[in-house]
């Protein structure tokens, strides 16, 4: 799922379906669970957007991405 996704609601919504995925991991018979970090395209979840390449978009995301390393680490998921 796209967790860069730059509307703030829709951002949300597709991190608590990741959280919910990696909370739940182990009952799907993996502790392993894979995303991508998306892009900040509001039209495709695929296509480029200056703002990935910059700073600011790293930290962002970086934060994003230790918030679900914490998820993982907690239940158990990788």
């Amino acid at each position: 799922t796209n967790i860069i996704h730059p509307d703030k609601g829709e951002r949300e919504r597709r991190l608590a379906y990741l959280k919910e995925i990696i909370r739940n991991a182990r009952d799907f018979g993996s502790p392993y669970v894979i995303s991508e970090t998306g892009t900040y395209n509001t039209e495709s979840d695929w296509v480029h957007h200056p703002k990935n390449k910059t700073e600011e978009g790293f930290e962002e995301c970086r934060k994003l991405i230790s918030d679900l390393a914490r998820t993982a680490y907690d239940h158990g998921a990788v």
